[in-house]
This record gives C-alpha cells, sequence and structure tokens, in this order.
C-alpha cells in the first residue's frame, strides 16, 4: 500500500498551550528542513551529529572490533542516516517506514558484514544502559571509576530488568513509553484526567522497577558507586514527581 503521511501539525492541537507548543516544534522542523536543504549547514549538522555518537558511544570500537578506521566510516554512514530520517521528518512527507529500516540496515550490513551487523544489532540493544553507565562514570573519580567487567556486568543486568519491566508495562494498558530510563509509561488514550490517574498508579511501578536495579548493582558496584548511581536515580525519580505534578495541573485545568 502507498505510504501515509501522518497526521497535520495543526490537526493535533486541543488547546491553546498544546497549540502554542506545536506551532514551534513545526518551526522547528522548518528551520531544520532548510537547514538540511543548505549544503553547508547540512555539513555543519553532520558534524555536529558525528560528534555527539562519538560522546555516546565511546566504546564503539571494542564492542565491535573495529580499527579506527572502521569505527570512523560506522560513525559517518549513522549520522548520514539519522540526518535522512530527519529531513524526511522535517518534511512531513510520506515515508515507507519499512522500507527505509530495510535501507538503513542494508547499508550497515555492507558495511559491517554479518559478524560484526550481528554484534551491532546487540550493541544498539543497550543503548540505554550504556548511556545510565556513562552518567555513573562521570560522577566518578580515578579513586572509584568503574571497570570495564562492572561496566558489562550492570548493562546485562539492567537490560534483563528493562526487558521485563517494560514486557509488564504493556499487560498493564501502557500505550507506550519514553525511550530512556525509567522508562516513563503514557496512557492510550488521551484525556487529563484518565492521564493522570494511569500516572498515579503507575509511579510505585516505576520507583519498584528502579529499586530492583539498584539491588541488582548492589553485587556489582561498590559501596561509593552505588551511592552515586543511587543518586542518578533519584534524580529520575524526582523528574517523574514533577511530571505527575504538572499532570494534575492539567487536569485540574481541563475541568
Amino acid at each position: 500500500p502507498e505510504p501515509q503521511a501522518g497526521p497535520k501539525i495543526d490537526d493535533l492541537a486541543k488547546s491553546e498551550d498544546e497549540a502554542r507548543a506545536l506551532r514551534g516544534m513545526k518551526a522547528n522542523q522548518a528551520k531544520l528542513a532548510r537547514a538540511l536543504a543548505d549544503p553547508a549547514a547540512r555539513a555543519t549538522l553532520r558534524v555536529e551529529t558525528i560528534a555527539e555518537i562519538r560522546r555516546t558511544s565511546p566504546d564503539l570500537a571494542r564492542a565491535l572490533g573495529l580499527t579506527p578506521q572502521q569505527e570512523t566510516r560506522l560513525i559517518e554512514l549513522m549520522a548520514d542516516q539519522d540526518l535522512r530520517m530527519k529531513g524526511l521528518g522535517a518534511r512531513e512527507q510520506p515515508v515507507d517506514h519499512v522500507q527505509l529500516y530495510k535501507r538503513h540496515e542494508g547499508e550497515l550490513r555492507a558495511l559491517l558484514g554479518p559478524e560484526k551487523m550481528e554484534r551491532f544489532r546487540q550493541y544498539r540493544s543497550t543503548a540505554p544502559e550504556r548511556a545510565q553507565v556513562q552518567a555513573l562514570r562521570a560522577r566518578l573519580d580515578e579513586s572509584t571509576a568503574l571497570r570495564e567487567d562492572q561496566a558489562a556486568r550492570l548493562v546485562a543486568l539492567m537490560r534483563e530488568e528493562r526487558e521485563a519491566y517494560v514486557a509488564r508495562l504493556a499487560q498493564d494498558g501502557a500505550g507506550g513509553h519514553l525511550p530512556d530510563y525509567p522508562f516513563t509509561p503514557f496512557s492510550i488514550g488521551d484525556d487529563p484526567v484518565e492521564e493522570l490517574r494511569f500516572a498515579e498508579a503507575q509511579l510505585p511501578r516505576t520507583e519498584e522497577f528502579l529499586q530492583r536495579i539498584q539491588g541488582q548493582a548492589a553485587a556489582v558496584l561498590t559501596r561509593e558507586q552505588l551511592r552515586r548511581y543511587a543518586e542518578i536515580q533519584e534524580e529520575q525519580m524526582t523528574s517523574e514527581r514533577r511530571r505527575l505534578e504538572w499532570l494534575r495541573q492539567k487536569a485540574a485545568a481541563s475541568n
């Protein structure tokens, strides 16, 4: 079937605040589309995207067994694919996401070969966990630095807990969840009161999820490392509580 365009941004607004936010989103999309159409601006965006991939994937070459040259070619390809997807989204044109995914996977497979491609898939699947490990490392000094074996074990146990938690979210009727820790779920409908009720019910489950990870991490981390990791989790819960308060205000305003 012919790929269909998504709903226009203007059609999604349901309140003045949402309309204002969506107009800002539309303006940002138009700005991005202009930048991607300009060769000099696109080149700058590409350099920035490459730098961001390097920052967020510092262990990419080691995990896949790449030479520096192979790593550079892979990161450049990842940046080009990212800009391609952003460009399609910014132009609000119909996108066949299945075909786009196949194209990108084919490009990666042609570059990496079957063995490294499988390792790359495994690497991508732990992106949220590796981001958490990177955040923890940023809080540690040389005397408390995380060893590679600790990092690998922490990533593995976090991924196991995350997969189980996300599966439970689907069983609980969540409409979806955010892609990063603590994987904030959201309800299927858009009624503010129902959104609030769902969020209130999910908050203790989110806290339990993080506590389970902390319990697992206690077997991997030193006392000081665990204390620093607990700080990250508490900041995540603080963000969740702030979101809940925002939903309370939104529900009250709807009445």
